[in-house]
């Protein structure tokens, strides 16, 4: 019964890893996708992978294998993938391991080092040079990137799956008209926030004090019922004398941060605690008095991977 257990439990590994595709990939860029400031280069290069089936998939110890005899040591290049591909999602490989020549032939290998999908593009010969898809030059950004059309096709024949076409860095492989254009977005997972106390409270102190504690402190934060990891930030202090005196941790209030990290448990969020613990410094010339001022939040999430 063990043996069985085991065939059956690689077969479903299979099914469900070789739905990843390339997906669309530029070797001659004529963009500054990296936005270092300057001209294109080989550091604009990039390779998109795809995700069409209903499952996440770890990539961990993936690789792809990128021919083109680019350099003079070996013919190929080697990229080591991390991370997880959501279903439906697209993955961006932005200046991958070596430099792309315009003739080639771009592999991916599960973690297991079986080939999940490749492309051979150009006068790359793989043994059958008459199914390679264009080769990569590029004339402009209208014809920059090879691409799967329709989005995700793959026939296993390259010069029927690909053709050069402008970009969609990250989004669905479309052809647009002269007369269109595309419009894109990323909406992060849900966010729910919650701090307590609502109203931190350091009754009485002295002038020239310093790490007067919060009598009710500390600051809690509660992310439950989030579905992403959450980042949360001090992005204004107001009133005196929380401006300058306010600290968090022993650090001044303002830009202090705290990452909530997801921890998936039977598909849902769980979120570890997070405390804060606040004091308050009290300047030498400070008037007696009763003071109130205001912490304000700023709560983002991470665009989905």
């Amino acid at each position: 019964m063990r043996s069985i257990a085991l065939i059956i439990f690689t077969i479903l590994l299979t099914t469900l890893s070789s739905a990843i595709v390339i997906n669309e990939f530029t070797v001659d860029p004529q963009t500054d996708w990296d936005n270092s400031g300057g001209v294109s280069s080989t550091g604009d290069e990039w390779i998109e992978i795809f995700n069409p089936s209903n499952q996440t998939i770890d990539l961990t110890n993936w690789t792809i294998v990128m021919n083109d005899s680019t350099s003079n040591s070996t013919p190929y290049s080697v990229e080591t993938l991390l991370g997880t591909i959501n279903s439906g999602h697209y993955k961006v490989i932005l200046n991958p391991e070596g430099s792309l020549n315009n003739n080639g032939q771009i592999m991916l290998y599960n973690n297991l080092g079986q080939l999940i999908d490749s492309v051979t593009y150009g006068a790359w010969d793989d043994g059958n040079l008459l199914d390679n898809a264009p080769d990569g030059n590029a004339d402009s950004y209208l014809d920059e990137c090879l691409a799967r059309i329709p989005n995700g096709q793959d026939t296993n024949i390259d010069s029927v799956d690909f053709i050069k076409t402008e970009c969609t860095y990250g989004l669905e492989n479309i052809i647009l008209l002269p007369n269109e254009q595309t419009i894109g977005v990323i909406i992060a997972g849900k966010i729910v926030f919650k701090v307590f106390p609502r109203n931190l409270d350091f009754g009485i102190v002295q002038q020239s004090s310093t790490n007067n504690s919060a009598l009710n402190g500390p600051i809690t934060f509660d992310v439950n019922g989030s579905t992403t990891d959450v980042n949360v930030e001090i992005t204004n202090v107001t009133g005196f004398p929380f401006e300058e005196g306010l600290k968090i941790d022993g650090h001044n209030a303002l830009g202090s941060s705290w990452l909530l990290i997801c921890l998936l448990n039977q598909g849902e969020c769980n979120f570890n605690p997070v405390w804060a613990f606040p004091t308050l410094d009290v300047p030498e010339d400070a008037q007696p008095g009763n003071n109130k001022g205001t912490i304000t939040y700023t709560v983002t999430g991470p665009p989905p991977q």
